[in-house]
């Protein structure tokens, strides 16, 4: 496990390993301060720190739950939205959003938003805003 360790670098204060790091590395060159990443629900336990990691907001994450009635009323529909979005041919764009962030493949994400501008083991996709109409 130390050998592990050694072997991956930290970034911050985290160690991460090199398919996180080639990522939060992307997103700090390539993204401004203000755009939102829509994350691939299965990524969440991975990316719990994107934000903090990144520097940039990331439009729902499961795991931070608000304490209010409307707080967690739209984090209920952000969490629906981001399943449609990952799962659904039919797409109401009710949220801004710049880029998604998946890890595998996902046919609706590729025909929504064309070839992934960032094609590792995480795969990066951005948000034209012509997103096609099915």
């Amino acid at each position: 496990k130390i050998v592990q360790m050694v072997r991956n670098q930290s970034l911050g204060d985290k160690i991460v390993d090199k398919d996180y790091r080639d990522l939060i590395n992307f997103v700090l060159s390539k993204s401004e301060k203000n755009d939102i990443f829509l994350i691939d629900p299965v990524l969440d336990p991975d990316l719990l720190d994107f934000e903090r990691m990144s520097k940039r907001p990331s439009l729902i994450n499961h795991k931070y739950i608000p304490t209010t009635k409307i707080g967690i009323l739209e984090w209920y529909r952000r969490l629906q939205f981001r399943s449609t979005v990952f799962n659904s041919a039919k797409v109401i764009e009710q949220y801004q959003f710049s880029f998604i962030v998946t890890k595998e493949e996902n046919k609706l994400i590729k025909e929504k938003y064309g070839k992934p501008i960032f094609n590792k083991m995480y795969k990066v996709y951005k948000n034209e805003g012509k997103m096609k109409s099915f």
